[in-house]
């Protein structure tokens, strides 16, 4: 994760240590890396809407 200052630079503030073997987290920058921002309201609201959905048995 990173700040950007006012030059645009970004700072670093959570600098992690991880190996190749950690799965967990190369899911995560996969995920991280097919996340589209433009979309990412209309789908958090579409998922939180079948998510709904699925707990009232519908």
């Amino acid at each position: 994760m990173a700040d950007q200052n006012d030059r645009g630079d970004f700072i670093a503030n959570l600098i992690l240590p991880w190996r190749n073997t950690d799965k967990p987290f190369k899911r995560a920058i996969r995920s991280f890396r097919k996340l589209n921002c433009q979309s990412l309201g209309r789908e958090i609201r579409e998922s939180a809407y079948r998510r709904s959905l699925h707990r009232k048995g519908y």
